[in-house]
């Protein structure tokens, strides 16, 4: 069922209660008031013949030398009689009440409560009848009947029934429509994954406008296609650059090899230079699979940040960084607390220090200073091209002065992911000896004491 027709549904089941507790609720008390008029019926004339009566002997009335009572008026509206103080029938009118011990009770002189209202059947016909004692013994018998409220009931709910069933059609068809008119950005939204699912098209945006809940849907539904889109773009250009940076590498490789195969009793040096040239290439290619990886799957963008001292990472990428070189390198620490992770702020720092080693002349120092938030490497070597500063971080990209250089292009890229998840800023710049000068600089939680 689809949700449309289930709000539908949903719409027409709530007006139908709402309508059977309104029913209900004026049922009962219409009920209420009718038996309660006909009680006031009842004790008013009930209360009228008593005090219109007088007291008379059992039977006859010449026994205490009275008259016999006289005659009940006949009323249409009601059946009357009336009640010796033993409890036996004097006379009545409409028809014979029933007399039981309790109205016996009432009609004898002291004893039992004054008046009495109960319901009877009389010829399978329902009564409500009271029973009042007569000042000086006897009682008074008065009953109507109970068919009238029962016709009235009877009518009213057939009423209510009806009213109830057309409002319920009339709340489904509205249901329906406010539903349909609800459901129909949603509808455009299913369309638009379905389509998309189906040819794999994150290009085309959903069709539905709006402030309300779906419209903020569909805005960040839109949104999530083009994440996803530029993510798709972006692995393309990946898997596309990747694919052309290993083919340098694997064709030097494969030359090697077959030279290497073609000429097994090469004498030396030339065997030595072709298989330290054969380990060289294997080494690149394994940095770049290395570094591919780490770009393509990010393996800690999940771990949270913490509190770091700036300094600790950038002194155990400087100590990693003096164990593998023998270049110098002039460093000063007075950096301060950022929120970070210490592991990828030290690959940072390394990269910047490598990409810095590589690229200076030999015998030169290079300078790693980090001040508050921010980190910067700077070297004595060509320096980097104002037109190319803003895309020495894209992904395989090398600038003219760097394509005589072993690597991938892929250290700074890796820079700017990593300063990125820390949402800072990378930067590029002409160092004080007319190299480069490449660092990064993050939020300052505090400054270090």
């Amino acid at each position: 069922m689809s949700l449309r027709a289930r709000l539908a549904i949903a719409f027409s089941l709530v007006v139908a209660l709402g309508v059977a507790a309104a029913s209900t609720a004026s049922y009962i008390a219409t009920r209420a008031e009718l038996e309660e008029s006909v009680e006031d019926f009842l004790r008013a004339r009930s209360r009228e013949l008593a005090d219109g009566a007088r007291s008379f002997p059992q039977n006859s009335g010449d026994r205490a030398g009275r008259p016999p009572p006289p005659p009940l008026p006949f009323d249409p509206d009601a059946i009357t009689q009336t009640l010796d103080p033993s409890g036996d029938i004097i006379a009545n009118t409409g028809g014979e009440l029933p007399v039981d011990d309790a109205d016996r009770a009432i009609a004898s002189l002291g004893r039992g409560s004054p008046k009495r209202m109960r319901d009877v059947v009389i010829d399978g016909e329902s009564f409500r009848m009271i029973t009042e004692h007569i000042a000086g013994g006897g009682a008074v018998q008065v009953a109507r009947s109970l068919e009238e409220i029962e016709d009235v009931l009877a009518d009213l709910r057939n009423r209510a029934l009806l009213i109830g069933l057309g409002l319920s059609i009339v709340a489904a068809g509205a249901g329906w429509f406010v539903a349909s008119r609800t459901t129909r950005p949603l509808r455009s939204l299913t369309d638009s994954a379905e389509r998309i699912a189906q040819t794999q098209d994150l290009t085309t945006p959903t069709d539905v406008d709006g402030t309300d809940e779906v419209g903020r849907l569909a805005s960040s539904f839109d949104e999530m296609l083009a994440a996803l889109a530029d993510s798709k773009e972006q692995q393309r250009r990946l898997i596309q650059d990747a694919g052309h940076e290993l083919r340098t590498p694997l064709t030097t490789l494969r030359a090697n090899i077959e030279l290497l195969q073609r000429a097994p009793d090469l004498e030396e040096p030339a065997r030595s230079d072709l298989l330290n040239a054969i380990r060289s290439e294997l080494a690149e290619l394994n940095t770049l699979f290395t570094e591919l990886i780490e770009l393509a799957t990010d393996a800690r963008a999940e771990t949270p940040l913490q509190a770091t001292e700036l300094d600790d990472p950038a002194e155990r990428a400087l100590d990693v960084f003096r164990s593998r070189s023998s270049r110098e390198v002039e460093a000063s620490f007075s950096g301060g607390i950022v929120l970070g992770d210490a592991e990828l702020l030290e690959r940072v720092v390394a990269n910047l220090l490598g990409n810095a080693d590589k690229f200076s002349p030999t015998g030169t120092t290079i300078a790693l200073v980090v001040d508050g938030g921010t980190v910067v490497v700077q070297d004595r070597g060509p320096g980097i091209a104002v037109s190319e500063r803003s895309r020495v971080f894209d992904r395989f990209y090398r600038s003219e002065n760097a394509r005589t250089f072993p690597g991938s292009g892929l250290g700074l890229a890796i820079v700017k992911q990593i300063v990125d998840r820390h949402e800072g800023t990378v930067h590029v710049a002409e160092s004080p000896w007319g190299g480069a000068e490449v660092g990064f600089t993050l939020p300052l939680l505090a400054r270090s004491r």
